[in-house]
């Protein structure tokens, strides 16, 4: 009988570490891919005020392109993170074993979330500045702007919590041998 249970957690344990596995390189395709699609996110204030002047329904691609590319991948990596977490009451480190991989994408993310967050802040400020100068300020184009900027806000976002999880998960793995 014993036998027969030692061999059941042994396939468990083998499932959940192939499982972590696979979420890890979901992870890591998620941090790529947002790291990427935060280039493509949103433009410089000029171009981009020059662009919506002339076509307001484009920032419906600008919005579309930022959640698919920057906040849907953060999302997906936050959550797997979470999952593998909770479901093994430990963090990937404790499974994986590859602590030093997790805190280089914990501490590139959660820079470049901040980096991030603060660009939008001043691309935003000075969208509006250039339009007031400019004469061609309009309630329209400030809230197309301004939407377009919120959702790379929400990207960059998911950036920083990601990663100071990831940055945070040798400290969970501590914690989990105590």
């Amino acid at each position: 009988m014993s036998d027969n249970l030692s061999t059941t957690y042994e396939a468990n344990e083998r499932k959940t570490v192939f499982l972590s596995r696979v979420a890890l390189s979901v992870i890591l395709c998620g941090y790529i891919v947002a790291f990427f699609g935060s280039f493509a996110a949103a433009e410089p204030h000029y171009r981009l005020t020059a662009i919506l002047e002339a076509n307001p329904s484009r920032y419906l691609i600008y919005i579309r392109n930022t959640l698919l590319f920057l906040v849907l991948p953060m999302a997906v990596v936050l959550v797997l993170t979470l999952i593998v977490y909770v479901g093994r009451r430990e963090s990937l480190t404790c499974i994986l074993n590859l602590w030093p991989i997790l805190l280089v994408l914990g501490s590139i993310s959660s820079w470049y979330g901040l980096l991030g967050i603060r660009w939008v802040n001043s691309n935003y400020s000075d969208a509006i500045s250039w339009l007031k100068s400019c004469g061609n300020y309009t309630v329209e184009i400030d809230n197309l702007i301004l939407a377009v900027y919120r959702t790379v806000t929400v990207g960059n976002i998911l950036l920083v919590i990601t990663g100071i999880l990831h940055l945070l998960a040798p400290a969970f793995k501590r914690l989990s041998k105590t």
